[in-house]
């Protein structure tokens, strides 16, 4: 199993188009999070999918974010304010 870069499970929902393969659970994968951006990320489990008004499946499943590809600028933001800018003052 990959590591995890914060530590959950986290919980989606993917909308698959007509033609697009499924998610298989216990591979990586990419995808974009409206939190994060461009994720790679390790499907652990994969629900029961569902037929939606579009004619696309919406499959629920389970993943653990394993790497950030190509963050958003919001969490850019985040990750700057975070960030102290102290450093160590010797006498």
């Amino acid at each position: 199993m990959s590591v995890s870069i914060d530590g959950e499970l986290h919980r989606g929902q993917l909308e698959i188009k007509y033609g697009e393969e499924f998610p298989e659970p216990r591979k990586s994968t990419k995808i974009i999070i409206h939190d994060y951006g461009e994720c790679l990320v390790y499907i652990t489990a994969i629900g029961i999918p569902q037929w939606t008004n579009k004619m696309t499946v919406v499959v629920p499943f389970r993943y653990y974010i394993t790497q950030i590809l190509k963050p958003n600028k919001t969490y850019e933001k985040n990750q700057k304010r975070k960030k102290s800018n102290l450093t160590l003052v010797k006498r």
